[in-house]
């Protein structure tokens, strides 16, 4: 398999998440997502570094945004989530990328 590289200069959107206590902002850059950057507070932003560069390292490796998103959705785990809000980082990545493959913001 080969690896997509994202260009140099890069384009994409940004989008505020809250999941429970924790607020994360997950940017996914490039048409159609080649790049995943998340930022979280309260001593999870390893965990969400982590999950957004597997995440980043699938779509340059060729796996369609949409399975990506897919399979970083709907896990529920410590933070939770309430009503209307992702129910864990990853389903915040997941939303995000969900959304920039379908060209929303």
């Amino acid at each position: 398999m080969t690896r997509t590289k994202p260009p140099t200069t890069r384009s994409g959107t940004t989008t505020k998440y809250r999941v429970g206590p924790c607020t994360v902002y997950v940017t996914v850059n490039g048409q159609p997502p080649l790049e995943v950057f998340a930022k979280a507070d309260d001593g999870h932003q390893a965990e969400a570094d982590g999950l957004a560069e597997m995440a980043s390292l699938a779509l340059q490796y060729g796996s369609p945004p949409e399975v990506v998103a897919a399979h970083l959705r709907h896990r529920r785990y410590p933070p939770h989530g309430g009503p209307g809000q992702p129910c864990s980082i990853s389903d915040a990545i997941g939303r995000a990328i969900e959304c920039a493959a379908n060209g929303e913001r």
